[in-house]
């Protein structure tokens, strides 16, 4: 059993190191339900047809009982930073480089129904939503 993994859009100088790091080409080679938790920042460096099935091999790995760690953009608090203008365009523009995917509320929902998973947490940092997870 492992006990954690960090996956990790690519592995380079600014990724912490002894963090159990590994690439999402990289989880194959993962036995499924073999870790018992994995945290994940990158999603929203995915293109969208890649992202959910990141996503979905990620939530194979765990273990029944296993817990997961996501943060996504959150398309909500976005939108009400720029309307308390919070947020200026040249903020927005240097954020938006890095981002090739985003998550509606409603589709994290309806993924997190149907991988079986129950959200334990559910914190807000900037932008971005933290989802705590457990596999069911």
């Amino acid at each position: 059993m492992i006990q954690s993994m960090n996956l990790v859009y690519e592995i380079n100088e600014s990724i912490p190191k002894g963090l159990n790091n590994i690439v999402p080409n990289d989880l194959a080679n993962v036995t499924n339900n073999y870790v018992r938790n994995i945290d994940c920042v990158c999603l929203d460096n995915f293109e969208l047809k890649d992202r959910n099935q990141v996503f979905v091999n990620m939530i194979n790995k765990l273990c029944i009982g296993g817990t997961a760690a996501i943060k996504i953009l959150n398309p909500s608090l976005m939108a009400n930073k720029i309307n308390k203008s919070e947020i200026n365009g040249r903020k927005l523009s240097d954020l938006l480089v890095n981002i090739k995917s985003v998550w509606s509320l409603e589709e994290v929902d309806d993924i997190l129904n149907q991988l079986n998973l129950n959200v334990k947490g559910l914190y807000y940092e900037n932008l971005y939503s933290i989802y705590q997870l457990e596999k069911a």
